[in-house]
């Protein structure tokens, strides 16, 4: 072998170890950039990735359509995933990531998502302007709608409810959270509930408050 044949594959080699520490490293940074929210087709954040800036109304323009397995969100923002196209059906506020999202029966559900909050554009669901004076909410503390109901009509940052277990939406597009002041684990609902275990709540709800969705 010639010294000039010895020194191509000694190049082809160099290029063959190089190879996947460049994919390794494309990989990673499509795996949480400082904006946004990157999704996967498999748990633990493997498979298929991409990474939305703005909302998607449609997953299925992308071939992502109920194929988000896990997922990860910038820090500092919130973003709403619904299980129905265009924000409607099933939906829940995130933030953070998410390994397995079958824990909270997620996986291959996801059909749309939206920044709620976060640096780069304003919320695409907002408290403001005030919802019809005819809207409201009943929460129960036993699920099916049964137990104790107390029924709100607007905002309440701070509940002292013992439990909350299904909910009746009288009217409107509420939002429920599980910390005060709107924050923690929040599900975004247009129907009644009977079983809010099914949202990954565990019996506690301490602040609800209407939303008025901006005309798409």
């Amino acid at each position: 072998m010639s010294k000039a044949e010895t020194l191509r594959f000694a190049m082809f080699g160099l290029l063959a170890t190089l190879a996947p520490l460049a994919s390794s490293a494309g990989q990673e940074r499509q795996m949480g950039g400082d904006v946004g929210i990157t999704v996967f087709t498999s748990r633990n954040f493997h498979g298929r990735s991409a990474t939305f800036r703005e909302d998607v109304p449609v997953l299925s323009r992308f071939g992502l359509n109920d194929r988000i397995a896990s997922l990860r969100v910038a820090r500092g923002e919130q973003w709403e995933v619904c299980a129905n196209n265009y924000f409607k059906g099933r939906c829940v506020v995130i933030s953070g990531q998410e390994s397995n999202l079958a824990r909270n029966a997620w996986a291959n559900v996801i059909s749309s998502l939206r920044r709620v909050t976060g640096p780069a554009t304003p919320p695409t669901t907002l408290p403001a302007p005030a919802p019809p004076s005819d809207w409201y909410i009943v929460l129960f503390d036993q699920p099916n709608f049964r137990g104790t109901p107390t029924n709100y009509t607007r905002a309440m940052s701070s509940l002292s409810r013992a439990a909350t277990r299904s909910v009746t939406i009288g009217k409107g597009v509420w939002e429920l959270c599980e910390g005060a002041n709107f924050s923690g684990r929040c599900v975004t609902l247009e129907q009644s509930a009977s079983d809010l275990g099914r949202y990954g709540f565990r019996g506690r709800v301490v602040s609800v408050r209407p939303l008025v969705r901006q005309p798409r």
